[in-house]
């Protein structure tokens, strides 16, 4: 365990601690830590505070990159790019998008192809045995009313299965307000 109190300097291949401890030329072969880089050529983590809050960065021998935080990942930066060649998959109960601004958030889907094809909002529902009036998307519309209580659902529509059966599959939209 390395407990550093103060400053932590990296000058070419010199580390220097803020007690004025020094390590030189640092190679091992779990660590190799030189001017361009510090690198891990193993699975091992880069762990940060402590072993009970589970923060840390781990790369796999498949090219997988793990960041696992404690309890909330932030990223603070005025535009984040997330670029990936075929999918972003976010696995969790709720996505949320929050904004104090007139008219803001939007959620923009942009598809800069030069054909009939568009962007596409999809709603997938992915049963092992779709039956009858399964639900298969919903838009929904929440609001307070003037005593401003907790929001509530005022309006939504929705996509349903009329006819589960093979080869003769329907479907039907509904609209609802309150």
């Amino acid at each position: 365990n390395v407990t550093i109190l103060g400053d932590l300097t990296v000058t070419g291949n010199d580390i220097t601690f803020g007690n004025g401890a020094t390590i030189v030329n640092t190679s091992t072969s779990l660590l190799t830590i030189t001017e361009a880089e510090i690198l891990l050529p193993t699975t091992s983590k880069l762990s940060f505070h402590d072993a009970a809050g589970g923060e840390n960065i781990l790369a796999s021998s498949d090219g997988h990159l793990e960041i696992n935080a404690g309890t909330t990942l932030d990223m603070t930066a005025p535009t984040v790019d997330i670029n990936a060649a075929t999918a972003v998959t976010i696995d969790g109960p709720a996505v949320t998008i929050a904004d104090s601004a007139a008219g803001a958030p939007i959620l923009h889907l942009t598809n800069t192809h030069a054909g009939a094809a568009s962007a596409e909002l999809r709603f997938n529902k992915d049963s092992a045995s779709g039956a009858d009036s399964d639900v298969m998307g919903k838009i929904s519309f929440y609001g307070t009313d003037d005593s401003d209580n907790a929001h509530e659902e005022l309006a939504y529509m929705d996509a349903y299965i009329v006819e589960a059966d093979h080869g003769s599959e329907a479907a039907g939209m509904r609209f609802f307000v309150a």
